[in-house]
């Protein structure tokens, strides 16, 4: 049987916390109301009370790993939760460091660094696409991780096919996104960003469907 918590799981928190203490140095350096939103130009269209950021920073990089960890315990396809658990856990450990970088990216923002530029967030999203990419087709059938539709849930076959999809396109996306904000102008990356997000959900909804009226639409 295996261990529900883990060396990864203590080095996790460990690196969230750690990461959130180091940040409590600028708390009396920062302004009371933070400018934490950000247009496609880098301007501040959405600011948060300073508490209330720092209890978000300890959702992103404490709480939601470890939710993650939980409710993938809860996935009644156990066996296939636990031969996917090194894909996980580097999903676990991906968020929590992008949550990480993006949350010093604010800091350092409200401290006057300007690093909250429209192609750095770019570029931030699409390294995430692109790590998470290369990790769909290793997820097995489950409930909670991978792209779940009605027809990849029913047939394993679907799933796979699907999840494979996904991993390319997803990494394409990431090399599009990083590339887009060294090419186009700043002005255009919020449509960048909506049509590649609608592209990479929408077409492994449609081809889990086509693959499942290919398989003879069975379960």
């Amino acid at each position: 049987m295996k261990r529900f918590w883990t060396k990864a799981d203590l080095w996790m928190v460990l690196t969230g916390g750690a990461a959130w203490l180091v940040s409590l140095l600028f708390a009396s350096q920062l302004p009371e109301r933070m400018a934490t939103h950000f247009d496609t130009s880098g301007t501040p269209d959405g600011y948060t009370p300073k508490l209330g950021f720092y209890a978000m920073f300890v959702g992103l990089v404490i709480i939601l790993p470890l939710f993650l960890k939980f409710v993938t315990k809860l996935d009644p396809n156990q066996e296939n939760i636990n031969k996917a658990v090194g894909a996980i856990n580097v999903v676990r450990w991906v968020l929590t460091l992008f949550s990480i970088v993006v949350c010093y990216a604010i800091i350092a923002y409200n401290l006057g660094y300007p690093l909250m530029e429209g192609k750095w967030a770019l570029v931030a999203v699409g390294f995430l696409f692109f790590t998470l990419g290369n990790l769909m087709p290793r997820f097995r059938q489950n409930w909670f991780i991978g792209v779940r539709t009605p027809w990849t849930m029913v047939n394993e076959a679907v799933w796979r096919k699907t999840q494979r999809l996904t991993g390319y396109l997803w990494c394409i996306s990431g090399v599009v996104l990083i590339a887009a904000a060294f090419i186009i102008p700043a002005g255009w990356s919020i449509g960048v960003v909506i049509t590649v997000i609608t592209a990479s959900s929408l077409v492994p909804y449609v081809y889990s469907y086509l693959v499942f009226r290919q398989e003879g639409g069975k379960a």
